[in-house]
């Protein structure tokens, strides 16, 4: 019987990189700078250009070994809480990111670490790298924010960056490219996400279980496969670029080996291992062969990190469309797998312009639904923009990303006029100066609203935050007083300062408050020193009009804390993040919200339309006191989530009833009875992991107990995976499970389809499958 060698040319590890078939046999080829090893018939690299070097983080410190691990390693850079590392072999560079600098870095590949290094990129402040990859051919730098569940992407020659993958993409870790065929893929929770080099149809190629997260992705250039690590299955896989062909590379024993970073040249892939702390390698078409280490290792010392084979032929030339010109582009030309090969795109804060090339300032026209709009405040950190109505006598907040959606926070004030925020620390406050004159703070959310203590007002005007000091002032223009106090109001203190007449704008800007006088005109400067004011300058006075407003442009004044949880990119909400204060930790957290008639879902997290004025809690939610909804998950968590407190009463939790599948804390919160005696404190008294877990333990008729005291469902046990921690779960008398005529019994007693037999992928736990297979030879 006649086979077809082109079928058999589609059989991965039967040729190491190229494979030419005919009907009735092959050959196999190497690529350019590859030679053919005729002892072995393997591709090895050509001598002249010289051997493997790996280069690794290890102990905050940048790596290079030999890839043979027969010379001794050489630190060839210094760097705390490394993010991310890469080279640009045709520049003779290391590049490599600090989490806590928030600067990428640059260094030789040749040199020893000395005291100087090129600064030669600032990351913005809410961006926080967990790896970097470098495009060779077009010079740019994707930075993988875990975070903020995106990629940033930096032109190395200008530093420009645009945005990629934003919210598409969930739990980044790791990236590799291909630039050849404009590819790029990311390790992306528990799936392998590829796309376009410039971001578009991103598309997931191949995924785990949700218990085994990708824990760092690598490419074959010349084959096109991705492969990819999991420290929680202890493996290595790999898939072709259009998600066809998974093959199981590596499988070690679950506690013994954990890859994380891999990479790979000629035949073998090497790995970091977080359980061997170690790199390691082994052949990566014969299936586990003989597992071999590099070098030699500190079992107490930290694993290493972020490894990267380095060599000329991994980073091979290759056309660059946007060489000449930029591609025409205005800000970025980026590689694409249009037509052309490249796709322009703006900085960050720009928008592309019609012709595809050129780029202008983003301007966006928000909607206020026939609004009258008395004044602005941008809650630049979550980018919202809240504002006040003097017509319907309400405060509002939208969205500069979301032109329709508004929120309405308060209703029935007292003409509001002048607002203020604390983005940092999760602060909103605002004026009236009708019928109620005075000054007032709540949450960014609109929650806990207080009046300022202090002395009765009659036409407070504006109010402005000092960041730097955390103090608020505010100004009475019928009084002719300007007024400041701490955040909560308290130690209120009077400048007074015989100049301005009918104050109306206020702005704060170190020790310089600048001021709007309707009276004379005019903007004013005042120096303010311990209460007092130093000297007043006249900066601009017009004949007409009056000035309505002033604002100081700076970047100190609109300062970002890397802890704020509503950082650009670094929340899952959907609509509205706010930052409020986290009184029972001393901290913020984000609380997020929807627009007006909308309610956020709780299972979703997405907001659903409600009919006007129906508020309705689910049977998964907890009906606060003011009526407001909170999950149940919340409810005697310790935290007050609740803005009236009613959710943590102590006559609440004592009367709370848990399910029959839950365990009550002793605080009165419920968690899922598997959480008890995993190990992990889940209830915040810590009443779940107490001693006696053994004998408390008590899984459901329909669950299995592990022998380290988790439960887990009776259809995983012998199912060929280990679910429970130590594997007990695939050795209770899996053997006994018998299979179909059309299956094949494991040696864990799992059933398989018969085809998956011999398919040089092993589909057993142990491989068994696989064993005693013919072996394809060359004709």
């Amino acid at each position: 019987m006649e086979w077809d060698a082109s079928d058999k040319c589609s059989t991965y590890g039967l040729c190491d990189q190229v494979c030419f078939g005919t009907q009735n046999s092959y050959s196999c080829f190497c690529v350019w700078g590859y030679r053919r090893d005729r002892a072995n018939e393997v591709c090895r690299a050509a001598n002249l250009f010289g051997p493997l070097q790996l280069l690794y983080v290890g102990d905050d410190e940048i790596i290079m070994t030999a890839g043979a691990g027969e010379s001794e390693a050489r630190v060839v850079a210094k760097g705390n809480s490394v993010g991310g590392l890469d080279y640009l072999f045709a520049e003779d560079k290391i590049i490599w990111t600090g989490r806590d600098m928030r600067e990428v870095y640059a260094e030789s590949l040749r040199v020893h670490p000395n005291t100087t290094r090129d600064v030669i990129l600032t990351l913005p402040a809410y961006v926080s790298p967990v790896a970097i990859a470098v495009d060779w051919v077009n010079f740019k730098l994707f930075v993988v924010d875990k975070p903020g569940l995106k990629i940033d992407l930096f032109d190395l020659r200008d530093q420009k960056r645009t945005i990629l993958l934003w919210r598409k993409i969930k739990s980044p870790l790791d990236i590799a490219l291909d630039p050849m065929k404009r590819f790029l893929f990311v390790a992306a929770g528990n799936a392998v996400v590829r796309a376009d080099m410039d971001g578009q149809n991103a598309v997931e190629i191949a995924s785990n279980s949700p218990a085994a997260p990708v824990s760092g992705v690598t490419v074959d250039l010349i084959l096109r496969r991705v492969f990819w690590s999991s420290a929680a299955r202890g493996t290595i896989e790999s898939v072709a670029y259009d998600g066809s062909q998974r093959i199981l590379i590596f499988k070690g024993e679950k506690v013994s080996f954990a890859p994380t970073y891999s990479a790979m040249f000629e035949r073998r892939i090497f790995w970091t291992d977080a359980s061997r702390k170690a790199i390691l390698s082994t052949d990566r078409f014969s299936g586990n062969g003989s597992v071999e280490q590099v070098g030699q290792w500190d079992p107490e010392g930290d694993p290493p990190q972020h490894l990267h084979c380095v060599h000329p032929l991994l980073q091979p030339e290759a056309i660059n469309p946007c060489r000449h010109g930029n591609g025409g582009c205005e800000h970025l030309c980026l590689l694409s797998r249009e037509d052309a090969g490249y796709r322009c795109a703006c900085d960050v804060t720009f928008v592309l312009a019609a012709d595809n090339r050129s780029c202008n300032c983003e301007q966006v026209q928000l909607s206020t639904s026939g609004r009258t709009v008395e004044t602005l405040a941008l809650d630049w950190v979550a980018q919202n923009l809240y504002f006040a109505d003097s017509l319907l006598d309400e405060i509002c907040v939208t969205k500069t990303s979301l032109q329709t959606d508004i929120k309405t926070l308060f209703r029935n004030l007292s003409n509001p006029r002048g607002i203020a925020l604390h983005p940092n620390k999760g602060f909103f406050y605002f004026t009236e100066w009708g019928g109620r004159p005075g000054i007032s703070r709540a949450n960014l959310d609109g929650t806990e609203l207080m009046a300022l203590p202090g002395p009765l007002l009659q036409w407070p005007n504006a109010v402005a935050v000092d960041l730097t000091n955390d103090l608020v002032y505010w100004c009475d223009a019928r009084l002719d007083i300007i007024q400041y106090a701490n955040l909560d109001g308290s130690n209120v203190r009077t400048i007074r300062n015989g100049v301005l007449k009918h104050t109306f704008a206020l702005s704060v800007y170190g020790d310089w408050l600048y001021a709007s006088d309707w009276t004379t005109r005019s903007i004013f400067r005042l120096e303010i020193k311990n209460e007092s004011v130093v000297s007043v300058s006249s900066l601009e006075s017009i004949k007409f009009g009056r000035h309505f407003g002033v604002k100081v442009h700076s970047r100190k004044v609109q300062p970002i804390d890397d802890m704020n949880p509503c950082r650009y990119g670094h929340h899952s909400c959907e609509k509205f993040c706010f930052t409020v204060p986290d009184v029972t930790f001393g901290r913020v957290r984000a609380q997020c919200g929807c627009s007006d008639y909308e309610r956020l879902h709780l299972i979703s997290g997405t907001c659903v339309k409600l009919p006007p004025n129906e508020l309705k809690c689910s049977p998964l939610e907890f009906t606060c006191h003011n009526k407001f909804c909170i999950p149940m998950d919340s409810l005697c968590d310790g935290k007050e989530d609740c803005s009236d407190g009613s959710d943590e009463r102590e006559i609440t939790c004592k009367a709370r009833t848990c399910k029959a599948d839950e365990f009550k804390c002793d605080e009165g919160a419920c968690i899922s009875i598997t959480k008890v005696c995993d190990g992990k404190a889940d209830c915040q008294s810590v009443s779940d992991e107490r001693q006696n877990c053994q004998a408390r333990v008590q899984c459901l008729p329909t669950q299995f107990l592990c022998d380290d005291n988790s439960c887990l469902p009776r259809t995983k046990v012998c199912d060929g995976n280990r679910d429970c921690l130590d594997g007990t779960d695939e050795r209770q008398n899996c053997q006994e499970k018998s299979c179909s005529t059309k299956e094949f019994r494991c040696d864990d007693g799992q059933c398989i389809p018969t085809q998956w037999v011999c398919d040089r992928d092993e589909d057993c736990v142990r491989g068994t499958d696989e064993r005693g297979c013919p072996i394809p030879t060359t004709s």
